[in-house]
């Protein structure tokens, strides 16, 4: 029963929302993230961690997500350029 209620509302997002994908949302790169890995660039991990509040794991995984879409980008022949926020 729950499976197949589960398989209409699908069906039903499918036909309604062009934009439908099934699956856990892409994680976004938020101005935080962005400022984190510009840091990372020149200072070391434990470094990042200590000075940015978040756990070294963190920084880790911050700067494997933007490498891997820096990657994505380049195999696609267009730059992607990680841009420190501004700070008002």
């Amino acid at each position: 029963m729950i499976v197949s209620r589960t398989q209409e509302g699908k069906a039903y997002a499918k036909q309604h929302n062009p934009h439908y994908r099934e699956g856990r949302p892409k994680r976004r790169i938020t101005d935080r993230y962005q400022a984190i890995y510009e840091y990372s660039l020149k200072h070391s991990i434990k470094e990042t961690a200590l000075a940015t509040g978040v756990s070294e794991s963190t920084v880790k995984r911050i700067r494997r997500q933007i490498n891997h879409l820096n990657l994505l980008f380049r195999k696609d022949q267009t730059t992607c350029k990680v841009t420190q926020p501004q700070v008002h």
